[in-house]
């Protein structure tokens, strides 16, 4: 607050306002003065700009509670001053002055700021699908409390955006909704829909005639005319939303559809198709009979075909999407080849052998499981063969696929496995086969151990709880899908069931036993193991040592083989000889056997030395040195001769 005195008046006016345009604003004020002194008139004031200079002007009729400024205070103390709908021109500086004896002015002022109510998206294009969140922003620093519209009707601030949300919203101050911002656009984008293609000639399209065919969409933002193509029999023919031909020939005839694109996808689709429209080009013909023209489109050319009357023929039935989904929208096409064609009254449809409409075109906006079934149409245009006049084309099975949701996230489990109608539709479930593995199966003191709940539920299970059951009496010991023991010790022993539930109820497990398994069992339960692996090396020691001996025995017999021994007395000659001496003996022919030696023998090397003569062999050459005297001879030596 804000105040002047002087002598024993004061004048307090309130702080610097600021008001969103189209609010009430009060600015307060309080003044006080003697005892004595009578207040006889009030007045309030504003800066107003005249011939160039401010001035304070006082404002019109502020007593009258009719006018836009109504004076709230009274004679005594009180001077408030309320303004009703504060536009940008009520922005300024005011002023209060009373009147007791002399007239008394404040001094000081209060500022009053006009701002405005700003309404804001975030962002301002979003996809279908998407999230959009609208912001009201005031241009004072005390925020309001905002509430939202959209033509009229309340909205919340947030919300997932659809193609109906495409709009104007703006924001007010609640209980003031008068005080409202700016309207803002919101443009939620989204693929093409209901993509059609039109042939413009009513009737039939006769040869030489001109025909136009049209693409039309549903689409944000909309498709372009480039945007558009269009197909003859799977072909790509042009683009654009219109496409003429001036002069159609036969050739022209065919299935049309038309693609439509305007760069938003849709589950990775960016273009999307139309049902495909038969153009069936006609020539006129002659009816042989009476010469006269059976239609008035024209007369038949030399080089055109005289188009004869006949029965309907390649009478088909083809459905539009082919993959038909629970709720969506499908289209039963028939077709055929006549002559006359068959009018649209002439094709009838039937499920089951059931009629169930007429038209050449039937549409299920709503297709239901009990829709499915084998379809069939039947043509007629007048003509018939052999007394048949209705002909019936293939049946065509209508398959209406179901898909269900997970509660939990409310999306689509199966977008491409959805499941067929005769197959059972999956129902939200209690948890079943619900079953407990403990790891590892043999826990000994102080080791860890988990043991883990398995379940099939629909929604899956989300909260699982463990039991105990120690003397009959069941106590819960943990929750979460694995229970966890990280040192096991005698109070974990017992019988374990763990509860699977989920938003639909729950189920128990059969009950499991966890128990220790001491050393010595342990060590029993390993004992086979340990005798195997013994076995096993006891044999692998036995076969390398049977292999060492057989390898050992086959270079002994190879060496026997090769080798022939040949003993030879070796007589010291007369003169001294030194220790060692090398030379080459050849043995004599009569000392040789020709069976026994191959080749002349060589001695290479011949060592001599003194040593006894026991111990020698009794030969009879030896006999005859000993006689000699023991000491006369020095060495015999017994060489290994080879044959070379």
């Amino acid at each position: 607050m804000k105040g002047a005195r002087r002598g024993s008046l004061e004048v307090t006016l309130d702080s610097d306002l600021c008001v969103l345009r189209g609010a009430s604003a009060v600015i307060n004020c309080r003044y006080s003065k003697p005892f004595s002194h009578a207040v006889t008139e009030v007045d309030w004031w504003k800066h107003k700009q005249v011939v160039g200079y401010w001035r304070r002007g006082s404002l019109p009729n502020f007593r009258d509670s009719s006018q836009r400024y109504r004076y709230l205070g009274d004679f005594i103390s009180d001077c408030r001053l309320q303004i009703n709908d504060v536009q940008h021109a009520d922005a300024g500086n005011y002023f209060f002055s009373f009147y007791a004896r002399s007239e008394e002015k404040s001094k000081t002022s209060t500022k009053l700021y006009v701002k405005e109510l700003t309404a804001a998206v975030q962002p301002s294009s979003v996809a279908e699908g998407d999230d959009i969140r609208l912001t009201c922003v005031s241009g004072c620093p005390t925020p309001v409390d905002a509430v939202w519209f959209k033509d009229g009707q309340p909205v919340s601030n947030v919300f997932v955006a659809r193609r109906e949300d495409t709009g104007r919203y703006h924001c007010a101050v609640r209980g003031q909704e008068r005080v409202r911002s700016a309207p803002v656009a919101v443009n939620v984008l989204y693929p093409p829909d209901r993509v059609t293609l039109t042939i413009s000639s009513p009737g039939n399209v006769v040869r030489g005639s001109s025909v136009v065919l049209t693409c039309h969409s549903d689409a944000s933002p909309p498709v372009r005319n480039n945007g558009y193509s269009l197909y003859r029999e799977g072909r790509f023919i042009g683009s654009g939303q219109t496409y003429t031909i001036p002069d159609v020939q036969p050739d022209h005839s065919g299935r049309y559809h038309c693609q439509a694109w305007n760069n938003i996808s849709s589950r990775g689709v960016d273009h999307f198709n139309s049902s495909a429209v038969l153009l069936q080009v006609y020539c006129t013909y002659l009816d042989i009979n009476s010469t006269q023209h059976i239609s008035d489109d024209g007369d038949v050319t030399v080089w055109d075909p005289v188009l004869l009357p006949d029965v309907p023929e390649n009478i088909s039935i083809t459905i539009n999407p082919a993959h038909v989904v629970w709720g969506s929208s499908v289209t039963l096409t028939c077709s055929s080849d006549a002559n006359p064609p068959v009018r649209n009254n002439g094709y009838s449809l039937y499920r089951e052998g059931r009629f169930i409409g007429l038209g050449q075109n039937y549409t299920i906006p709503d297709v239901q499981p009990d829709h499915s079934g084998r379809y069939h149409c039947q043509a007629w245009n007048n003509i018939s063969s052999r007394g048949v006049d209705h002909f019936n084309s293939s049946a065509v099975l209508l398959q209406v696929y179901c898909t269900y949701l997970d509660i939990n996230s409310t999306q689509h489990i199966s977008d491409d496995d959805d499941v067929t109608v005769w197959d059972p539709v999956l129902l939200p479930d209690v948890p079943e086969n619900i079953t407990i593995t403990i790891n590892p199966a043999h826990v000994v003191w102080g080791s860890s151990v988990n043991l883990t709940c398995s379940s099939d539920a629909n929604p899956p299970a989300d909260t699982y709880i463990w039991y105990r059951n120690t003397n009959s009496n069941g106590s819960q010991v943990g929750s979460g899908q694995v229970l966890s023991i990280p040192s096991m010790e005698a109070l974990h022993s017992g019988l374990y069931l763990c509860q699977a539930r989920n938003q639909v109820g729950g189920k128990n497990s059969t009950e499991v036993l966890l128990a220790m398994v001491d050393e010595e069992q342990r060590g029993s339960q390993m004992l086979p193991a340990v005798v195997g692996i013994g076995l096993a090396l006891i044999v692998a020691l036995v076969v390398a040592l049977f292999l060492f001996w057989w390898k050992k025995r086959r270079l002994h017999q190879k060496a026997l083989d090769e080798s022939n021994v040949i003993y030879s007395n070796i007589q010291r000659p007369d003169s001294a000889l030194p220790d060692v001496a090398r030379h080459t003996i050849r043995s004599s022919s009569s000392s040789q056997s020709p069976a026994s030696i191959g080749g002349e023998v060589i001695y290479s090397l011949v060592n001599i030395k003194s040593r006894d003569l026991e111990g020698l062999s009794d030969s009879p050459d030896v006999q005859g040195s000993r006689s000699k005297g023991k000491n006369s001879i020095d060495s015999v030596i017994y060489a290994t001769i080879s044959p070379r």
